[in-house]
């Protein structure tokens, strides 16, 4: 009897090795493919981000969370493919290891999608629903874990052998990691939908040009679009009845992760490139202008900015930090002394030109002497110098999308993150108010008080 089984099994074998030929063949081009990808995402990151702006080529310059990211999932991409193609002939009464690396490739893969698109769209998720930025800081975390576990499970039947209620578990640990990964889909596609669909009312609330938000929501529309159908794929796959229809619905459902991931590269090089033409163009209009770019320090224009900031910081501390309150409104607006009286403070000061989202390269405008003391600048230094140098590269992206996140509020409270010294030592931002400086044309620059700070 035994023999007769082992004999079907081979023959049923013999029939499917031309499919299984074809899907091998498949799953070698989409490795292929994403290996391509990967060579260009970090000749992209090395040549283009960093040794063509004039940056030294250091793993601190290149390590930023954005950039770790997408590279893991691209690594994690390649080996899933190359797995599932060994693991084609596998016999499936039992788990290999073959399997076990896939399932820990494709949990890679699926938290660094959720994470990119998560950490690009943060901002969005305040503008459009403020109330949402706290469930997904733990909902992400949760999926991540939720993720993994059906890969622990997998390691623990190649080791110690397949059971009913291991498979009931991996079931149920599937079927939970899926339906987070939809919902997070879902709330994605919403969000940013919304976004696109009110951006000249967000626009106008914000008094900047959010090109950059409205090119993320475009991209990570996209990338929502293939997890979703992946997903959905996936559940229609375990429906069929036989193996074959399982593994040919399955590739189908492997040609849209690749997309999904391909979809963040181009997010990030789209970013990219608008950041660079917006230089172009600043750099273009400062040729042709009859002013000058530097900024002015006459007396009567430190008062009239220190004027504007303090009024403005008034406003932010009296309702978040009520043991840092300074003045009233009433008294800033008729406050002679502004500059001196914010050179007074016991915590930083500063601000800059523009919005980071409208301005590429914002320069600081002012700062007071806790502030110099801090970054350990002269005023003729610190005033003028582009803003992003008051932090390190890697947390510059950090930096700026904190920045374009104020809000229609005007301000952000409970801001945290590093900044760096002129002598390069870094400072841990704890507590930090930030907010919109108003003028006549609407948002014309973006301030900070830095409440708590350790060096």
């Amino acid at each position: 009897m035994s023999n007769t089984n082992a004999t079907a099994s081979a023959l049923a074998f013999g029939s499917m090795q031309p499919t299984l030929n074809i899907l091998c063949d498949i799953y070698g081009f989409l490795a292929a493919a994403s290996l391509v990808t990967l060579i260009y995402l970090v000749k992209f990151i090395a040549f283009d981000e960093t040794l063509s702006l004039g940056t030294k080529l250091t793993w601190r310059a290149v390590s930023n969370k954005f950039n770790v990211t997408l590279l893991i999932g691209e690594v994690s991409l390649i080996g899933y493919y190359a797995f599932e193609a060994v693991h084609l002939y596998d016999d499936e009464s039992r788990t290999s290891l073959y399997a076990v690396a896939a399932y820990i490739c494709l949990a890679n893969l699926q938290a660094c999608l959720m994470w990119y698109t998560w950490l690009r769209g943060e901002a969005i998720f305040d503008i459009v629903l403020p109330g949402l930025p706290p469930f997904m800081k733990v909902m992400v975390p949760a999926a991540t874990v939720f993720l993994y576990i059906p890969s622990v499970i997998s390691v623990i039947a190649a080791f110690m052998g397949s059971n009913n209620i291991l498979k009931s578990i991996y079931r149920i640990m599937t079927a939970v990691s899926g339906l987070l990964l939809l919902l997070f889909d879902v709330i994605v596609c919403v969000s940013f939908s919304i976004y696109l669909r009110k951006a000249a009312e967000t626009v106008a609330l914000l008094k900047s040009d959010q090109t950059r938000f409205r090119i993320t929501c475009f991209y990570g529309l996209i990338t929502s679009f293939f997890e979703g159908v992946a997903i959905c794929g996936y559940v229609f796959a375990l429906t069929r009845a036989s193996v074959m229809q399982y593994q040919i619905v399955m590739a189908v459902v492997r040609v849209f992760m690749i997309c999904g991931l391909m979809s963040l590269v181009l997010l990030k090089v789209a970013l990219h490139r608008q950041k660079e033409a917006a230089k172009a163009v600043r750099v273009h209009s400062a040729l042709h202008s009859s002013h000058s770019s530097s900024v002015p320090r006459s007396n009567s224009h430190i008062h009239y900015v220190a004027r504007r900031l303090l009024w403005h910081l008034s406003a932010a501390m009296a309702s978040c930090f009520p043991q840092h309150r300074v003045l009233s409104l009433e008294a800033c607006a008729k406050h002679t002394h502004a500059d001196a009286y914010l050179n007074s403070l016991p915590f930083a000061v500063l601000s800059h030109t523009g919005v980071p989202a409208a301005i590429v390269d914002p320069a600081m405008l002012y700062a007071n002497d806790a502030a110099l003391r801090l970054f350990k600048y002269s005023e003729s230094e610190f005033i003028g110098m582009p803003s992003r140098l008051t932090a390190r590269p890697e947390d510059r992206d950090a930096r700026e999308c904190a920045m374009g996140g104020v809000g229609s509020s005007g301000f952000s409270v409970g801001y945290s993150g590093k900044r760096v010294a002129k002598d390069g030592t870094v400072l841990m931002i704890e507590q930090a108010v930030l907010w919109n400086v108003v003028g006549d044309s609407g948002v014309v620059g973006q301030a900070a008080g830095l409440v708590g700070v350790k060096e």
